[in-house]
């Protein structure tokens, strides 16, 4: 297709077929200079930057907003009004197969979207809430819409199984995936409108491409000129964008329940990044003690690489503090660090000649935690200086607060005293026998540890997750949903049980069902502290 001088249409297949160069309904064949002189239309948006004209299928998990993004775009672009908070949307008429709500429900979300102080709801918005399906003429209905229409615009069929074919024995799977989009691709393509067909995800998905977890083959996606996929993960929700005639894109979005829009937040890496130091920030600001990367990465629910590297930034900008050897506190928690690290300012090291413990400064502690953290053989502790039989441990080794081997023993760490900055309960007793003018033989230490261990209380392992899932699991624990979802009165017992055995109050509240907020909440509550 071209223009000619008045700038109307001009039809270069029937052009050719006058000429004789083509017989009705054959190929043509061109040459690339007759493709250089071509001019075509510039691409219309329906949504810049997200929705071109042609075919593009939204895919997204069951009950995650899907159906409310495409009722905000259509009432967007039948008004020439906005969506995605700041997009503006040229004005056009719009077709909307609503093929699994009804009129009553359709009323209640248009009447929830626009408001109920909007008079005038867009009279180039028209719906359907029954189609035929494409073999049996919904095809061609979508068709004969697009020829009557004033100014068509945007088709929206919601959702793709209720209007698909049933799929012939005679085709593979891929090839009734690949005709179910054609179809309607082929009208997007002749016509210039926009079709957003509604879609389903895999049950589990996948960890490398959010396309891959598109229902069905990858048929689906081939034939469509473009994808959005909504996927919530961790960090929120984002809608990943990719097509023939627009930019890759990936971008966090947020549902606003008040008036069920959803609103785009900007590129995801940086809405996201930015959303994990607000995370840490909270998570460090609320601790009774310096923490840990792995601790800090527990807490926050993403990857320890993460949050190494954010840390790294954050230190380096003075969000974060780092004391001592890979522990962290608020810049509001000055009061933390004031007895575990006095004694490590400038990175000094702390050698002791009855041991070879030592504190390492900022560049050895990079250099051996790039190297895997080994050790040469000189540099470690005797096996008999280890408490390598007492339970797992129950929190991070690299905790910073010291203890004697009486508090170790009671809430069952292993300290090792090699892999510690600050001197470990060997390195402690070794101080006190120098201290009494005493040789600190190994004998004498071995003896006093053992005396140790005798005489403190029984150990008592942690439970396992798995245990206190394997609990959750068997009674009831939470009711409700969203903001109004609160504990039974047997999951507030066992929550103030996993508090009791020392599990975060994070990895509590996910266990009963419950969101971080409201079980740091409950948390704090239980341990009789303010909020904050």
């Amino acid at each position: 297709m071209t223009y000619d001088n008045d700038s109307s249409w001009i039809d270069l297949e029937e052009v050719e077929r006058r000429r004789g160069h083509m017989p009705k309904g054959g190929p043509v064949i061109r040459t690339a200079e007759e493709l250089r002189r071509m001019v075509f239309p510039p691409v219309s948006y329906v949504v810049p930057g997200f929705i071109a004209e042609g075919c593009t299928v939204l895919a997204g998990a069951p009950k995650l907003g899907k159906s409310w993004f495409v009722l905000d775009v259509g009432l967007a672009v039948a008004r020439g009004g906005f969506c995605l908070g700041e997009t503006k949307c040229p004005q056009g008429d719009v077709l909307y197969l609503a093929l699994e709500d009804n009129e009553r429900r359709l009323q209640r979300r248009i009447t929830k979207v626009l408001g109920v102080t909007f008079d005038e709801w867009p009279e180039g918005f028209t719906y359907a809430t029954e189609w035929p399906r494409s073999n049996e003429g919904g095809v061609a209905r979508i068709r004969e819409w697009i020829a009557t229409a004033k100014n068509p615009r945007l088709v929206i069929v919601d959702v793709l199984a209720m209007f698909r074919a049933p799929r012939n024995d005679k085709q593979s799977v891929y090839e009734g995936d690949y005709l179910a989009i054609k179809e309607l691709q082929k009208i997007a393509s002749d016509t210039g409108c926009a079709i957003v067909i509604v879609h389903h995800v895999k049950k589990g998905g996948s960890d490398l491409d959010p396309f891959e977890e598109v229902s069905g083959t990858f048929g689906i996606m081939g034939a469509a000129d473009a994808g959005l996929i909504l996927r919530r993960t961790s960090n929120g929700v984002t809608l990943y964008a990719r097509g023939r005639d627009i930019e890759e894109a990936e971008t966090a979005v947020t549902f606003d329940r008040d008036n069920c829009r959803w609103r785009a937040l900007g590129d995801a890496g940086d809405v996201h990044k930015s959303d994990e130091r607000g995370r840490i920030l909270a998570e460090l600001k609320d601790a009774t003690e310096p923490m840990g990367a792995r601790e800090i990465a527990f807490a926050v629910e993403t990857t320890r690489n993460a949050v190494d590297i954010l840390l790294y930034r954050m230190v380096r900008a003075g969000e974060v503090l780092k004391v001592g050897r890979g522990l962290y506190i608020h810049p509001d928690r000055t009061d933390l660090s004031a007895d575990d690290a006095g004694e490590r300012k400038n990175g000094k090291k702390e050698r002791s000649e009855a041991t070879d413990f030592y504190a390492e400064d900022e560049a050895q502690e990079n250099e051996r935690f790039s190297e895997g953290d080994k050790k040469p053989e000189s540099q470690k502790a005797p096996e008999s200086f280890f408490l390598s039989d007492l339970s797992e441990v129950a929190e991070p080794a690299d905790r910073k607060k010291e203890l004697t081997i009486e508090e170790a023993v009671e809430k069952g760490r292993m300290v090792r005293a090699a892999e510690r900055r600050e001197p470990g309960i060997v390195a402690r007793l070794l101080e006190e026998r120098l201290a009494a003018g005493e040789e600190p033989t190994r004998e004498k230490l071995d003896a006093q540890l053992a005396a140790a261990i005798q005489s403190a209380p029984a150990i008592q392992p942690v439970a396992a997750a798995t245990d206190w899932e394997a609990r959750a699991a068997s009674i009831t624990c939470a009711k409700g949903e969203g903001k109004g979802r609160s504990l039974t009165s047997a999951g507030e017992a066992l929550f103030a049980e996993m508090l009791a055995a020392g599990v975060n109050s994070c990895r509590a509240g996910r266990i009963v069902g419950i969101s971080k907020q409201s079980a740091h909440t409950r948390a704090q509550k239980l341990k009789g502290a303010p909020l904050p």
